[in-house]
C-alpha cells in the first residue's frame, strides 16, 4: 500500500499531473474545410444516378420526382435561398435532357445558371410592371 512513505492512487500511477487539468484541447480530424465549395461538387461530380434504370420503368411524373429530389440536392448546394424554384423550372425540361444532367455535372450547371438568368430577368420586369402601375395611379 506505502511505498517510500508515499501513498499511491487508486489508478497505480506515479504521477497524476496530466490528469488534474480539466481542460479538453480540441482535435482537428480533417484537414478539409468544413463546407464543400461549388466548384468543387462540379469537378467530382459523376453520374451520380444509378437509378436511371429505376427511372425508365415508371410514369413520367414519377420520373421527374424522383429525378427532382436529385437534382434539388446539387442546386441547394449552389443556391440554396432558390434552389425549390430553379429545380421546379428544370423539371419543365424532357426527361432525356433532366437524365443528362445528372450524368454531366458541367451541363447541369450550365442549365441551372441559365434558370437562374432567366428568373432575374423575370423579375426584373416584374419590377418594371409594378413600378410602371404605381406611377400611373399617383398620376
Amino acid at each position: 500500500m506505502y511505498r517510500n512513505g508515499n501513498k499511491r492512487s487508486r489508478s497505480n500511477r506515479n504521477n497524476n499531473k496530466a490528469s488534474k487539468s480539466s481542460t479538453i484541447q480540441p482535435q482537428s480530424f480533417s484537414p478539409y474545410p468544413q463546407y464543400v465549395a461549388a466548384e468543387a461538387v462540379v469537378a467530382n461530380f459523376q453520374s451520380v444516378s444509378p437509378y436511371e434504370e429505376i427511372y425508365s420503368c415508371c410514369a413520367e411524373q414519377q420520373q421527374k420526382e424522383l429525378i427532382g429530389e436529385e437534382l434539388y440536392y446539387y442546386v441547394y448546394q449552389w443556391y440554396p435561398e432558390r434552389a425549390g424554384k430553379l429545380t421546379g423550372m428544370l423539371l419543365e425540361l424532357d426527361i432525356n435532357s433532366l437524365l443528362q444532367m445528372l450524368r454531366d455535372g458541367k451541363f447541369l450547371r450550365d442549365m441551372v445558371e441559365r434558370a437562374l438568368q432567366a428568373l432575374l430577368d423575370h423579375y426584373a420586369q416584374q419590377r418594371k410592371k409594378n413600378q410602371m402601375v404605381v406611377k400611373e395611379s399617383e398620376n
